[in-house]
């Protein structure tokens, strides 16, 4: 499948590399990096394994100082939480990649990836029923 790229480039097209469907979002997101540290982000897309969202440079770089994804691996799980009409949805999240844009408005953004980590089989009937009303 071939996609628009991330980072919103007229007419740049990419292989689709996601071996899962997404559901296009716009939802309001909270990520929580510790216990007292959490900010505002948009879900931007989701699928049962994984969501990526788009969150103000400035919260970013908390997460990535550099805004190059350099070391997410050292990086310890953060927290995703976001709130859908029929329901809530909270998860332990490695990142995957970060990627520094520019919003509509021309403001300085992050695009994160986030990788779910122990989905059992609960979490995952949740994100299947947050997903199919979403038509995935």
């Amino acid at each position: 499948m071939l996609t628009n790229s991330a980072s919103g480039a007229r007419g740049a097209l990419e292989v689709e590399r996601r071996s899962e469907p997404r559901a296009q979002l716009g939802y309001r997101a909270l990520v929580r990096l510790q216990n007292k540290l959490t900010f505002p982000a948009r879900l931007r897309d989701l699928s049962s394994s994984a969501a990526q969202i788009l969150c103000d440079s400035r919260y970013g770089l908390l997460i990535d100082p550099s805004g190059r994804g350099d070391k997410l691996a050292e990086l310890s799980p953060v927290e995703l939480a976001f709130a859908l009409p029929a329901q809530d949805f909270r998860a332990r999240c490695r990142i995957k990649y970060a990627k520094m844009l520019s919003s509509k408005r021309g403001e300085p953004a992050m695009l994160f990836g986030f990788k779910f980590l122990g989905v059992d089989l609960a979490m995952l009937q949740k994100l299947e029923s947050i997903l199919d009303p979403l038509g995935r």
